[in-house]
């Protein structure tokens, strides 16, 4: 260590941070942080302890210290054996700093660049399973990464992949009330910035989606989408030029593969994979889908560097199931169970459980059976509250005759017919509120405009909504209108259209200006 002043802008190396973790070796620095590879002097164990650079710009103090502490919070709430874990933070002689396991070996960018070409379908594949299921979880648990890049997934040493997602410090906690400004500003990695992030608008796990989208493209392809010669080409064709076909770089490449990196890369945030879990899923099946199961043989034949590729660390262990109930999509198949793990567990089994589509056929057909069925739990929906209120209007009128409630002028027959009358215009209303119902149970995306979903659910939701609207004083107030209030759910449901398609025009016209 006699080089290590020379070697150590801070000279730092020697002291010890919290009384326990002893400086060894400067590792690097970042924009805002610098790593040591430190010993936990208790436990006699490697650490990495990263501090707050102390010779960071005055006018950018406040924002990286707001960057090193939102990092801290966030990574350290996340326990997951593919995100790189905090154990300790504290500030010692002036100097904020965090305590990370050590992680030795290559990044993915690392490797790409010794490589000097594409990764196979199969290595990806391998290498998403434990990137997907680690975004999977830190996405649940409301943390957007928001700088998804091949320098912030960590390999592992050549005879042993351990997959580690890496740098939380500019991670959006969506369920934060704070309005994560520092972080707004310092927002992510050009080339891998989705759209929204690039012009100021809602930013979600989507986003995280859109960037694994352009690695995902750059590690089979051994190419960016988008390259623009300065800044300002860069971000205009994230925002509205599409990228190039995986087929223009590696004609060798399934068509099915190109659509699911091409939908990751969507411009609108409603037409990617809603999940990590469900890219994976959609990559897993177009390889299958393909016939690609002659490339993806035992992965322990994919080399990495030369080195054999170790999947018993690289697959993460299954998700729980309340981690999978938390998405609206069927899992993939089941990522380390016990033994070796084959190429049968790259792809998703061909049944799937419950009403989940089953992925075979053509890419098409596998990307479409991905795909929820929009109008399948509308109807169910509809149908189920028009029962409902049907049912309750006939109890209610039967149990209120019984009591003397009703007018007592009326003969059982006169009585029976207004009866039904009036469940039928309740019904109506029911069908309305079922399908409203159905809408607001959806995972994500409520209320969306188009939002990849078919024209036809969009328009049936919003008139529903103007049906409800106004039909539904008449149903309270059991009056026994019923003419009108039929009457009045066509208005509502032509009004509810009507407000739809302006809304479509609005946003169509809103991304032209873009």
């Amino acid at each position: 260590m006699i080089d290590a002043p020379r070697r150590d802008p801070y000279r730092l190396t020697g002291d010890v941070f919290g009384g326990r973790y002893r400086l060894e070796e400067f590792a690097g620095a970042g924009s805002y942080g610098a790593v040591y590879r430190a010993t936990d002097t208790r436990l006699e164990r490697t650490v990495a302890v990263k501090i707050l650079k102390p010779d960071i710009e005055e006018s950018s103090a406040g924002d990286a210290r707001a960057l090193f502490q939102r990092e801290a919070l966030t990574a350290g709430r996340l326990m997951h054996p593919n995100i790189v874990a905090v154990t300790d933070t504290g500030e010692e002689n002036g100097f904020a700093y965090l305590v990370m396991e050590w992680l030795e070996g290559r990044t993915l960018e690392d490797e790409m660049r010794a490589r000097g070409d594409a990764l196979t379908p199969a290595e990806v594949a391998v290498l998403l399973a434990p990137i997907a299921d680690a975004l999977q979880a830190a996405h649940d648990a409301g943390v957007v990464h928001r700088d998804i890049k091949p320098s912030n997934i960590h390999l592992g040493r050549a005879n042993r992949h351990v997959v580690k997602v890496l740098d939380f410090g500019i991670a959006k906690v969506v369920a934060s009330s704070s309005s994560a400004a520092a972080a707004s500003r310092i927002a992510g990695t050009l080339s891998y910035m989705s759209p929204e992030q690039l012009t100021g608008g809602l930013i979600d796990r989507r986003a995280d989606i859109y960037s694994l989208g352009i690695m995902l493209y750059q590690m089979l392809t051994d190419a960016m989408p988008f390259s623009g010669e300065s800044q300002g080409q860069l971000i205009q064709q994230h925002i509205v030029a599409p990228p190039p076909p995986l087929q223009r770089v590696r004609p060798e490449l399934p068509h099915a593969l190109s659509r699911v990196v091409e939908r990751a890369l969507a411009k609108r945030p409603a037409d990617r994979q809603q999940t990590a879990l469900q890219l994976y899923q959609e990559f897993a099946a177009a390889l299958e889908s393909a016939n690609s199961m002659s490339t993806m043989q035992a992965p322990l034949t994919d080399t990495f560097a030369g080195e054999k590729l170790s999947t018993t660390t690289m697959v993460p262990a299954p998700a729980s199931a309340e981690h999978l109930a938390a998405t609206a999509y069927p899992p993939p198949a089941p990522l380390a169970p016990a033994g070796a793990v084959t190429a049968d567990r790259l792809v998703h089994d061909k049944t799937t459980t419950g009403a989940s589509p089953s992925f075979t056929g053509s890419g098409d057909d596998a990307l479409a059976a991905s795909a929820p069925d929009d109008l399948k739990d509308l109807r169910l929906y509809a149908f189920g509250g028009a029962v409902l209120l049907f049912l309750l209007n006939i109890v209610l009128g039967l149990f209120g005759r019984v009591l003397g409630l009703t007018g007592t002028g009326y003969s059982y027959d006169e009585f029976v017919v207004e009866l039904i009358t009036t469940a039928l215009r309740d019904a109506t209303f029911g069908a309305a509120l079922g399908v409203v119902l159905s809408e607001i149970l959806r995972p994500a995306n409520h209320w969306a405009v188009g939002g990849g979903r078919r024209l036809a659910r969009v328009f049936i939701v919003y008139g529903a909504s103007g049906v409800a609207g106004l039909m539904g004083l008449f149903v309270v107030l059991r009056t026994s209108f019923f003419w009108f209030a039929l009457l009045l759910a066509i208005i509502g449901f032509v009004a509810g259209v009507v407000v739809c398609g302006v809304r479509l025009g609005a946003q169509n016209l809103d991304e032209r200006k873009r």
